[in-house]
């Protein structure tokens, strides 16, 4: 599932930055995803950090089980602002032997203040190949859509 978690972007802007800091701060942290296809089925869960410099990073339970027979590398990306609670990130990783590819899931995130939580969708689209490949291109697989939702990650109260 590579679930190189996508989110709705524009896939021609999804690798310039974006103007608009006015979320990071409330955004940034670390959170627990529970992660499901369109129809709700359980897919994964995973770490989702999001950096207040504009990039983030996940761990993904499925990593090692993979999507499509290929486990996968770990996931990076960067992500802009889309309103005061609202963020679209685009995350990259790298499909594994047998299967090589570069993967591209796009994020739209909310932020939700009251339960410092965030939720959203995630767009999955493999690129065939790693030499010479284009995650912003067209031409990738658009695999599936998996919604998602989260705690965020706390230190124990003493």
């Amino acid at each position: 599932m590579a679930l190189a978690f996508a989110c709705t972007l524009e896939s021609a802007n999804a690798q310039a930055p974006r103007s608009g800091t006015a979320c990071r701060g409330a955004v940034a942290g670390t959170y627990l995803a529970t992660i499901r296809t369109e129809a709700g089925a359980y897919a994964s869960r995973a770490l989702v950090t999001i950096h207040g410099d504009g990039t983030l990073i996940i761990a993904d339970s499925r990593q090692q089980q993979g999507v499509q027979g290929s486990s996968f590398s770990a996931e990076q990306g960067g992500y802009h602002c889309a309103g005061p609670r609202a963020i679209q990130a685009a995350v990259l990783n790298f499909g594994l032997p047998p299967n090589e590819s570069v993967v591209r899931s796009d994020w739209s995130i909310a932020f939700d203040p009251a339960t410092t939580s965030i939720s959203g969708t995630i767009t999955l689209i493999i690129f065939p190949g790693v030499e010479g490949v284009d995650p912003f291109a067209a031409g990738g697989e658009r695999i599936s859509v998996f919604n998602f939702t989260s705690v965020r990650v706390m230190p124990a109260a003493k």
